[in-house]
């Protein structure tokens, strides 16, 4: 294996994961969310969809930006991305602030996976 490919491949792998792992915390939780914030089940399951709209329509965008900037630029904004939308949405006490929040975490899971 290229020592240059070694040298990325655990944080990409990184990357990938915490970026599934975020997209995928918000089903087992949509009935409790749909409770406490007083919102229709199937609107809390927008949170999913806000999350993927943002991650899949700016990963192309931020591609070339990627090469320009670098990778691991761009893995760091995007883990510093997810983890600010991750503490907004843990502390949000509405469901609009939630919606921003997952926003986030779609824009910064795109940016780290456009490495």
């Amino acid at each position: 294996m290229n020592e240059e490919l070694k040298k990325y491949l655990p944080p990409a792998i990184f990357c990938m994961t915490v970026g599934a792992i975020d997209m995928m915390i918000i089903p087992p939780i949509l009935a409790l969310l749909s409770r406490q914030l007083a919102v229709p089940l199937t609107e809390s399951g927008s949170l999913i969809t806000y999350y993927a709209i943002f991650s899949a329509i700016l990963a192309p965008v931020l591609a070339p930006v990627s090469v320009k900037k670098g990778a691991k630029t761009m893995a760091l904004a995007g883990m510093a991305c997810l983890a600010i939308g991750s503490c907004i949405c843990a502390v949000s006490p509405s469901f609009t602030i939630l919606i921003i929040g997952r926003i986030l975490c779609g824009i910064g899971a795109s940016l780290s996976m456009t490495m």
